[in-house]
């Protein structure tokens, strides 16, 4: 970035915001995060859950909090209202996960 001419501000906060540097204090680490989790959850937590039959249900209770306790309010809201699909086979253990 800094050879096509960006300050080092610039380029500092562009790293932070990758680096997921600061999650729920720096809006540009928390937007990242929120959008790697709704991919996550929407496109890749079912693949991912199909190649770890080993994982038992606190396992994946576990992986379920964590992921969501990383999320925004405004990401939480925008899964809540349904605006993201759930892996039909996970929706028990994700609402579990989150009740």
């Amino acid at each position: 970035m800094k050879t096509a001419g960006y300050s080092t501000g610039e380029c500092e906060r562009v790293y932070a915001a990758v680096a997921k540097k600061n999650i729920k204090r720096n809006p540009d680490s928390q937007l990242i995060e929120d959008i790697a989790s709704l991919v996550f959850i929407e496109h890749y937590m079912l693949d991912f859950a199909t190649s770890k039959p080993d994982y038992d249900e606190q396992k994946w209770l576990g992986i379920i909090r964590k992921t969501w306790q990383k999320m925004s309010n405004e990401a939480h809201e925008f899964v809540l209202a349904g605006n993201i699909s759930l892996p039909e086979p996970l929706k028990p253990i994700i609402t579990k996960a989150l009740s």
